[in-house]
């Protein structure tokens, strides 16, 4: 059983890795494609006005000789600009690592939550490793709340289960109408904010404000202050970025591996503070030597604490 978890786990993680790094690739593709035909564009167009004004004889033939020289050296600088550019933007390096971290979560998470074993769908799936069993429990839950959509405590399960399988968009919504039941609890939260995140693919707007309630309710929560470093960190803003690690970095123990992965965060954003406009050498990207044991609405990286 045990090895069939595993290799449920390894194929997920492969594909889901795969189609994060192909849609964002794919934009980044066009996004550059679309910058070459807007040059070539310009191009055409200046070339235009200059045969114009030389007919019409507003520049001579040297001056005519010269300009076009001059906007045919500007497009081949502009085309290798742009040949230069990272396929992949740099602001959103971060959806990576998350997005392979869920897959490996759905195997582990639950396995920490004991009490909540006997009924639900996820957790029992991470038990017996029987993936019809588990998409049949997901079923039955789906109609059971919708026969009583009062139930909260199963509309968390739903969208516990639904986050495992990776359908963000129903679990945000199961999150919120489980609401009541979340409220008060700083690491429930933080997993809303996480999975919203995920969904929308950046922290601005509610995530951010979740992220604060659950600082509100307790500052120490682990979920909570590695979002916080991690929105922070996507918006550029190192120093406070460092400031919620630091704080995380002094609750986990010294010289374990959160430990560890929570300092390398901490020396990306200084390298960063320190280094404005600059980017870092491929060798180094914090994001390698993540632990199989983290939580999927972790930007950065941080073992759970469920």
């Amino acid at each position: 059983m045990t090895e069939f978890i595993i290799l449920a786990t390894l194929i997920s993680v492969i594909v889901v890795a795969l189609l994060v790094w192909s849609s964002i690739k794919q934009q980044g593709v066009r996004r550059n494609n679309d910058a070459r035909a807007q040059c070539y564009q310009v191009h055409e167009q200046t070339l235009l006005e200059l045969a114009n004004d030389h007919k019409a004889g507003l520049i001579d033939e040297a001056t005519y000789r010269e300009a076009r020289y001059e906007a045919e050296n500007r497009l081949v600088a502009d085309i290798r600009n742009i040949d230069e550019r990272p396929v992949m933007n740099p602001a959103y390096r971060w959806i990576i690592p998350v997005s392979f971290a869920v897959p490996l979560v759905a195997a582990g998470l639950y396995l920490l939550v004991g009490n909540l074993a006997g009924s639900d769908p996820a957790a029992n799936f991470v038990r017996t490793g029987n993936v019809g069993q588990f998409v049949n429990a997901v079923e039955q839950l789906e109609e059971k709340v919708r026969q009583n959509p009062e139930d909260l405590r199963s509309q968390l399960m739903l969208a516990r289960s639904y986050r495992a399988m990776g359908r963000y968009e129903e679990s945000v919504i199961a999150f919120g109408r489980a609401w009541p039941l979340i409220k008060d609890d700083a690491t429930e939260i933080s997993i809303f904010a996480g999975v919203l995140a995920l969904y929308r693919g950046s922290f601005e707007g509610k995530p951010d404000e979740l992220i604060e309630q659950a600082l509100a309710l307790d500052a120490n929560d682990h979920d909570a202050l590695t979002l916080a470093g991690g929105s922070a960190f996507q918006k550029g803003q190192y120093a406070e970025a460092i400031r919620h690690w630091k704080k995380l970095q002094a609750l986990v123990g010294k010289g374990s591996e959160e430990h560890q992965w929570v300092a390398e965060q901490i020396e990306e954003a200084q390298w960063r503070l320190d280094n404005p406009g600059k980017e870092r050498s491929p060798q180094r990207d914090p994001h390698q030597g993540m632990s199989a044991e983290v939580d999927p609405q972790l930007p950065m990286g941080q073992a759970p604490v469920l």
